[in-house]
């Protein structure tokens, strides 16, 4: 899919509802920093709600999405209905196709995916959309799929799971009827399985009280795998900011060039912001503590030897970005090796945080291209750098028009 991924937080409203803004502002920045490695289009999203469901479901019909990815540690108590306040207020808010993701290792180390289908689930509206999300991470993985469905459906399950793209290696497992899951899910899953259930909404074609109990059961049956409850949905643009140019906020002023090893970054911040706001005392320290603040709970580091720390702050007027080319290597904490471009991005609060977010993520795209990374880190002058940045940018635009 060319649509962008939306990653959201949303703040409950309250007395200290701007510090909790600027922590999740401050996580979302570095999400769209690890996601510009997908190559996929990310636009975060911060709400302010007095109720968590109601802001995310605010925030799916604003943007109009189709898809909602969202975690679950696997616990709940008899006073909930079947994950938990906001999760279960969620769906009954919402029509779109709900992820419930229980994820305790890293998906590649996966196996299989087996995926259990309830009686007339094929029935609902948003089946084969659900069947195709599931049949393109089953293809991602590189694994192939087990379906478990009973016997007097599978048939059925058969001819609409093949038509559905993309083709996986697909194995059918019947069982007599859906008492039979849990017996049959205790002989076939092992540490290796991704397991997938697809649920329904109370009160749709396929949805019957058992299944409100499964999620919790199989969570507290299968600790260690992970696991993903799907529900379907029920239903029958990003915003650009074409006016910003990575290269027009940078000078010879904003480059710094260096040999010799760095091993305090701070002090490298700190001459960098010295080139570019040598008067002012003030405004460099508060800059320096928002740049290094917002990356103390993340890795800065966005491919192997490149880092950028962010800001956004009322302290400029314009956008600020600042580059140190360092051949010998700068060391920072948290990341794979040794930094040779370390980039200072640093934006109005004017903009606010989709802006803020969207110019992050381009300059990110740029000086992670294959292409000029080299030519950075061969750069002997501010002019050299200032030419492969051009070619850089020029060719990034050249690739989305």
């Amino acid at each position: 899919s060319s649509e962008s991924v939306f990653p959201l937080t949303v703040v409950r409203d309250g007395p200290n509802v701007e510090a909790q803004v600027a922590d999740s502002e401050k996580m979302l920045s570095h999400a769209v920093i690890y996601a510009t490695a997908t190559e996929v289009p990310v636009s975060p999203l911060t709400r302010v709600d007095m109720n968590i469901s109601t802001g995310i479901n605010r925030a799916i019909k604003e943007k109009r999405i189709t898809s909602v990815i969202i975690g679950w540690n696997g616990e709940s108590s008899a006073r909930q209905r079947i994950f938990g306040g906001v999760l279960d207020q969620l769906l009954e808010q919402t029509a779109e196709m709900i992820m419930v993701s229980k994820i305790e290792e890293k998906i590649s180390t996966n196996e299989h995916v087996i995926l259990a289908i309830p009686p007339f689930a094929s029935l609902e509206p948003g089946f084969v959309d659900a069947v195709r999300n599931i049949k393109i991470l089953v293809h991602q993985m590189g694994t192939d799929l087990k379906v478990i469905g009973v016997t007097e459906r599978l048939q059925i399950l058969k001819g609409i799971i093949s038509k559905a793209e993309p083709t996986v290696k697909t194995e059918y497992i019947e069982i007599p009827n859906w008492l039979k899951l849990i017996e049959k899910l205790d002989d076939l899953l092992d540490t290796k399985s991704f397991f997938i259930l697809l649920s329904a909404r109370e009160g749709t074609i396929s949805w019957r009280p058992g299944l409100d109990r499964l999620p919790g059961l199989i969570a507290n049956r299968f600790p260690k795998n992970n696991f993903m409850t799907i529900f379907p949905s029920e239903m029958i643009s990003k915003q650009g900011d074409s006016d910003f140019n990575v290269v027009q906020c940078i000078n010879e002023s904003a480059i710094t060039i260096g040999s010799e090893p760095v091993h305090e970054h701070k002090k490298l911040i700190q001459e960098m912001l010295t080139k570019k706001f040598d008067s002012d005392e003030t405004v460099k320290a508060s800059l320096l503590n928002h740049l290094l603040d917002n990356s103390l709970d993340y890795t800065p580091e966005i491919i192997p030897g490149i880092c950028i720390f962010d800001t956004h702050t009322e302290l400029v007027k314009d956008t600020c970005v600042l580059i140190a080319i360092n051949t010998a290597g700068i060391k920072i904490p948290k990341t794979s090796g040794p930094i040779h471009i370390l980039l200072l991005v640093i934006n109005p609060d004017s903009l606010g945080s989709d802006l803020h977010f969207n110019r992050l993520n381009e300059v990110a795209r740029i000086f992670k291209n294959p292409a000029v990374i080299p030519l950075l880190k061969n750069a002997r002058s501010s002019v050299e750098v200032l030419n492969a940045m051009r070619d850089a940018s020029s060719s990034d635009r050249k690739k989305k028009n």
